[in-house]
């Protein structure tokens, strides 16, 4: 079978991605894609796959210079800079400490090239704003850099914060996405109100895509035993959403082409409810595609319906695969489309196991995985080990759960059903109550994951996996794949000894995002500048520290006593010995060495903030927003600030930090000593 939307969205996908990951010029690659097609066009009957993959990457290509000059180059101009807009508020979140509103700029009064774009825009203050209004305001703008493809990838354009007050000068009750974010915000307070605990504030995130509400401990604790897929909505739970919709029209009078109209219908409405998000997008574009052809009288192929939804998906919003819940989507579907039903064979074969539903849902389970596992050490650092397992329980009670959570929601919204809404929501309480103590066990084990977040080893990774799913589909010979391996090993081998070489003896520096503390490890000790105030920050350190090895913390300096006697520094001294902690508004300065060549110190007349000398680099930690003299300076909302050639590669992939490595010097030698001091004398 020719599947040329399959090839199409592989290379449109890998294209758009690498355009911006790694920096490629876009002129330069559009006019290498025409080449590309001129040499297709001009060979000698290529195969349809070199069409797909020519025609795929020009026409990506071309497509980034016309949608970033047209689309985006107009309204970058604006970033940084404070703006007047009027805007309809199509939505909110509510955090420890503040909110998040969602903005859809209108043309009254405001900037011509930013009408139509989504803004999020935080206040700290209680703001009389509901969903619908049209509001005048003043937001200060941020300046992206790291975080705009990602930000991109969620349809936001803009963030910022509101600097004065928000005048409310009308609403807009029809608008199709504020009836969505209505409808979303009334049926997870209906979960909130039957369940008060932490399972209604769970299931509100597994079925609305809610994640305020779910913990970061619980987070870190589905993520280690391969579980973190339930709690982002995705393709799963509109196939689970589908299936009970199925069982329901069944029941029902109708024939099955007004059944399929209804599932269409219902797909759409799941994917509003989900706020179109990019992996209930792609799923809900492959589910339409299906139902489309089967109305049709036309079969459809998954793989050429996988690739064909993904460069719709990448038409509207180029910048969607820089989204980690499409890739993490595609990716699993794609594993699932490929190889689950040759592997199921050859259990079959294998096992003998002829009979039963085993087979199929170890092979989906596995499958499912394969090509993920090197994005998720990427994104978290962990190999869960148990996740076929954790996954084989889970599944076959996950669907019983959202039903009776989605429809305790959905009965919750009648007074004069709240009985059954009761009963459902109870069910559902149980299950999730039961599925959280389930992945707690599981993620408790010693060997639940293993921790893989150096680079090279997670690259090394990407392309096994890359190397043996093609050598499998081309069925190369058995011995040519355990060759292809040892060289695989080998490539290991050598990426270890030489990241060894050249990182042996490195400290990393965390600075944490949305928080106060800057953490430093080097070999088994550590030291952490701004005291934690949340169980959060705590967890944070708590993983940064044990990737590090890092098993005391020799200096903990708050700028406050208060803060030394938040709980959080207690819960942090009961996980790693504090062998000194004190404030700055007790000490009036101080001056210690640590990791034997690094100091850290204040100075005695105003103790504002901390500067640390790394081998004559100047690091400065400041509590405030005033500037000081250094080569690293970590402000006040602990941002990293960089003078100019002394540019440093950032990693903030986990840990919910911003983390720097730096290379000490090796210490002298006795001999070296002892030669530098004869020759000073």
């Amino acid at each position: 079978m020719n599947r040329f939307f399959h090839i199409a969205g592989i290379v449109w996908f890998a294209t758009s991605f690498l355009i911006e990951w790694a920096g490629w010029n876009h002129v330069l690659t559009a006019l290498l894609g025409a080449v590309l097609v001129s040499v297709v066009i001009l060979s000698e009957k290529p195969p349809l796959w070199m069409y797909a993959a020519a025609a795929a990457f020009c026409a990506c290509a071309c497509f980034r210079v016309v949608y970033d000059q047209a689309r985006l180059a107009p309204m970058q101009v604006y970033e940084g800079h404070t703006v007047e807009l009027c805007a309809l508020v199509t939505g909110r979140e509510s955090f420890r400490n503040s909110r998040r509103w969602t903005l859809r700029v209108l043309a009254d009064r405001s900037p011509k090239a930013m009408v139509g774009e989504q803004i999020r825009v935080t206040g700290f203050t209680l703001l009389d704003v509901e969903l619908g209004d049209v509001v005048k305001c003043t937001v200060e703008l941020d300046s992206l850099d790291a975080d705009r493809s990602t930000l991109y990838a969620s349809g936001i354009r803009f963030t910022g914060r509101f600097l004065d007050e928000v005048s409310v000068t009308g609403r807009n009750d029809c608008d199709l996405t504020v009836r969505f974010a209505r409808l979303r915000e009334r049926l997870s307070s209906s979960l909130h109100r039957i369940l008060p605990n932490g399972e209604g504030s769970m299931l509100s995130g597994i079925l609305f895509g809610v994640r305020s509400g779910v913990p970061p401990a619980v987070r870190q604790q589905y993520a280690r035993a391969g579980a973190a897929h339930l709690l982002s909505v995705s393709g799963l739970h509109l196939s689970i959403f589908n299936g009970i919709l199925t069982v329901l029209l069944r029941g029902l009078p109708v024939s099955r082409r007004r059944c399929s109209l209804a599932q269409m219908a219902g797909t759409v409405g799941f994917m509003g409810l989900t706020g179109f998000s990019p992996s209930v997008s792609r799923a809900g574009l492959i589910m339409l595609v299906w139902r489309s052809a089967s109305l049709l009288g036309r079969d459809s192929d998954a793989l050429n319906s996988l690739g064909f939804a993904l460069v719709v998906l990448l038409i509207c919003n180029p910048y969607a695969a820089h989204s980690l819940s499409l890739q993490l989507s595609y990716l699993s579907v794609m594993g699932i489309c490929a190889f689950s039903q040759p592997f199921e064979r050859w259990m079959v074969r294998r096992l003998g196991i002829r009979h039963g539903k085993l087979p199929g849902m170890v092979s989906v389970t596995l499958c499912a995985g394969v090509l993920t596992q090197p994005l998720l050490c990427w994104e978290f650092g962990e190999i869960p080990l148990v996740s076929p397992v954790v996954n084989l329980i889970l599944l076959p009670v996950f669907p019983l759960l959202l039903g009776c959570g989605l429809a305790a929601a959905l009965l919750g919204c009648f007074p004069s059903l709240s009985i059954a809404a009761r009963v459902c929501g109870l069910t559902a309480g149980i299950l999730m109550r039961q599925t959280n103590q389930a992945v707690a066990w599981w993620a408790a084990l010693p060997f639940a994951s293993v921790s893989v977040r150096e680079r090279y080893v997670i690259l090394w990774m990407g392309i096994s996996v890359a190397m043996l799913a093609l050598l499998w589909a081309f069925r190369v010979p058995k011995p040519k794949i355990r060759y292809a391996l040892v060289l695989l090993v080998l490539c290991l081998l050598v990426g270890k000894v030489s990241s060894q070489a050249v990182w042996g003896g490195r400290m990393r520096i965390a600075a944490a995002e949305n928080g106060t503390t800057l953490a430093f490890a080097y070999g088994r000790q550590g030291a952490v500048i701004g005291a934690p105030v949340s169980d959060e920050d705590v967890q944070n350190l708590t993983d940064f520290f044990r990737f590090c090895g890092v098993k005391r913390v020799a200096l903990l300096v708050a700028e406050s006593e208060a803060a030394l006697d938040e709980n959080a520094v207690q819960i942090l001294a009961e996980q790693f010995p504090l062998e000194a902690a004190f404030s700055l508004e007790r000490c009036y300065g101080f001056e210690a060495e640590l990791f034997g060549r690094v100091w850290f110190y204040a100075d005695r007349q105003s103790a504002q903030h901390i500067t640390v000398d790394i081998d004559g680099l100047r690091l400065v930690k400041t509590f405030g927003q005033e500037p000081a003299a250094a080569h690293l300076l970590v402000n006040g909302r602990n941002e990293w600030v960089f003078a100019p050639g002394y540019e440093t590669p950032v990693d903030d992939r986990y840990f919910s930090s911003k983390v720097i490595s730096l290379r000490l010097a090796a210490e002298p030698t006795a001999l070296e000593q002892a030669c530098s001091d004869s020759k000073r004398l």
